[in-house]
């Protein structure tokens, strides 16, 4: 996975680089942010930012979209991959959090 990110963030690294199952919310559906409980996502650590990608082949939410509408930015190319590499910044993620709570 690292390597896939590597050509475009080039401090991404294997060490840093974790398959986490059902903590984070997947970068495909951040219109109506989900936590996939047994996919879970790719994840990235570079500095004080995460770089996620949704690990669920049959999560198709952004494979068929005509524009990414999106509260954290997508990596400058992988967004016309299937699942493209997202970047969470503290404060996107709090965006997602708090739109997450809205819809409970």
């Amino acid at each position: 996975m690292h390597a896939q990110l590597q050509k475009f963030v080039p401090d991404a690294t294997r060490e840093n680089t974790v398959h986490i199952l059902g903590a984070l919310y997947c970068p495909n559906n951040q219109d109506d942010p989900k936590v996939h409980s047994s996919n879970g996502t790719y994840v990235i650590r570079v500095g004080d930012d995460l770089y996620v990608r949704c690990s669920d082949s049959s999560c198709k939410h952004m494979k068929h979209s005509t524009s990414i509408q999106t509260v954290a930015e997508v990596v400058e190319g992988t967004a016309s991959r299937g699942n493209p590499w997202v970047k969470y910044t503290e404060d996107a993620y709090a965006i997602l959090e708090s739109k997450a709570k809205r819809r409970r």
